[in-house]
């Protein structure tokens, strides 16, 4: 498994050959979420799947997160920029 319990992800712009899978469909509703960042809550090793909670913006007011089931090819490290 790429990732641990607890780690934030960012949501992959899922190519069409990372959508096929034998254990869960790409949703369309996933694309809106393409981008944002989540923090895995569970892991499922056999099925490389994780269940995770992504952080969706709230304008201003307390965040809230949907909580779905995403393929590790579906999710990416978070990177970050140290400008010298």
């Amino acid at each position: 498994m790429k990732f641990k319990i607890g780690e934030k992800v960012r949501l992959k712009h899922v190519t069409e050959e990372e959508k096929v899978t034998h254990v869960l469909s790409y949703l369309k509703t996933f694309k809106h979420y393409e981008g944002l960042t989540a923090t895995i809550v569970h892991e499922y090793p056999k099925d490389k799947v994780y269940n995770i909670n992504i952080h969706v913006p709230n304008e201003g007011r307390k965040p809230f997160y949907h909580n779905w089931n995403y393929h590790e090819n579906w999710l990416e490290k978070l990177t970050t920029y140290e400008a010298f």
